[in-house]
């Protein structure tokens, strides 16, 4: 084999080595114990105020019987999904509680896999976290699950 060739087979090995490691596709990377998944950034927080008076007025959703939205402050960044909201310490965040800052129970959400305990003022979470779409420039968030701290 000549040195063309050599040359030529390193590099097609190099290429496939680097195609095959790409963690850029994968759907979720695990950093600690939470798993980022692409759109979102990992985060603890804690909740500095609950609104109490924006509810759903869909009456399938959690959030027509406990409320959904709160501020939060953002203590840490564990990391960031691929395509997920840049998000910095100290930030405060407008946040939709998806499944509600309540406690899950089968009367709020029946079926649902995961129970939650519930947030309050000055209680700390870890989640992912992911930007919403909205029409207006105010920034919103959602969080789907969390794990109280």
């Amino acid at each position: 084999m000549n040195t063309a060739s050599k040359a030529a087979l390193f590099f097609i090995i190099v290429i496939l080595i680097g195609c095959s490691s790409n963690d850029a596709s994968k759907e979720e990377v695990e950093i600690s114990e939470i798993k980022i998944t692409k759109e979102f950034s990992a985060i603890t927080g804690t909740i500095i105020s609950i609104d109490s008076t924006k509810f759903s007025n869909d009456e399938n959703s959690p959030c027509s019987k406990a409320p959904c939205w709160a501020k939060v402050k953002v203590n840490s960044v564990i990391g960031r999904g691929q395509g997920g909201p840049f998000i910095s310490v100290n930030d405060t965040l407008n946040v939709h509680f998806t499944f509600t800052l309540a406690e899950t129970t089968e009367e709020l959400i029946p079926n649902l896999d995961k129970r939650m305990p519930g947030l309050k003022i000055n209680d700390g979470f870890e989640a992912n976290i992911k930007a919403m779409a909205n029409n207006n420039m105010e920034k919103l968030y959602e969080v789907y699950y969390y794990t109280k701290k």
